[in-house]
C-alpha cells in the first residue's frame, strides 16, 4: 500500500480512454481475482478488452460511471449510479432511484476507510438530484462484506430475491434502499 493520506478519496467521471490502463492496472491480474467473485462480469484479460467494456458500458443513457482517486490521483477503484425507475416493491415508493453498481476498490485499500468515503461521495452525488427518491444497493447473499458494508453507508435492507443468472449460477440478492432525507416509507 502506498503513504498517501486514509482520508481522502476523490472521484470523477469515468472516461474509457483515459482511465482503462489504470483501472486495468488497479482491479485486474491475479493479486485482485477476489474482487471480481460477485460481480457479473470476470475481469477484462487486456486493457483493450476493459476499454472495449468500458466504452460500450458508459455510452448506456442510465449510467453514470465514476473512477475515485487517491489524492495524489492514483487509481483506488470504480463505481457507477444507475437511473433506474421502481414501481414494484412495497418498501419503495414508485419513481426514480440511483442503483449503486459495480463498486469495487483495489484489495488493498479494503480496510483504510477509502472505499466508505468514496461510497459516500458517489451517495452524495445521487441524492442531489431533487427528482430522485433515494438510492439502491443490491449484493449477493453470500457477499458478506459488501452487506456489511451497505448498511454501515446507512442503508435499510428491504428485501431478498432472485436476481437472475451471474457466471452461469442463479443468483440471489440483497436489496437495500438509503431513502432521501425526509423521505418516510408508506
Amino acid at each position: 500500500m502506498s503513504d498517501r493520506p486514509a482520508t481522502i478519496c476523490r472521484i470523477e467521471m469515468l472516461n474509457a480512454k483515459a482511465h482503462a490502463a489504470p483501472l486495468f492496472e488497479a482491479l485486474h491480474g491475479p493479486r485482485n481475482a477476489a474482487l471480481w467473485r460477485y460481480l457479473r462480469e470476470d475481469p477484462a484479460e487486456t486493457v483493450a478488452a476493459l476499454l472495449r467494456r468500458l466504452t460500450d458500458w458508459t455510452a448506456l443513457p442510465h449510467v453514470r460511471a465514476h473512477v475515485f482517486l487517491s489524492a495524489t490521483g492514483e487509481m483506488l477503484g470504480m463505481g457507477a449510479r444507475l437511473h433506474r425507475q421502481f414501481h414494484d416493491h412495497p418498501e419503495l415508493r414508485p419513481g426514480p432511484y440511483v442503483e449503486l453498481a459495480a463498486i469495487v476498490f483495489r484489495l488493498c485499500d479494503h480496510g483504510t476507510g477509502l472505499p466508505q468515503l468514496g461510497v459516500a461521495q458517489l451517495v452524495s452525488l445521487a441524492l442531489s438530484d431533487r427528482g430522485v427518491n433515494g438510492c439502491l444497493w443490491r449484493c449477493a447473499t453470500d457477499n458478506i462484506a459488501s452487506d456489511r458494508f451497505a448498511r454501515k453507508l446507512g442503508f435499510r435492507h428491504y428485501a431478498t430475491a432472485p436476481d437472475g443468472i451471474a457466471k452461469g449460477m442463479a443468483r440471489h440478492s440483497h436489496f437495500y434502499v438509503l431513502e432521501r432525507p425526509g423521505f418516510i416509507p408508506a
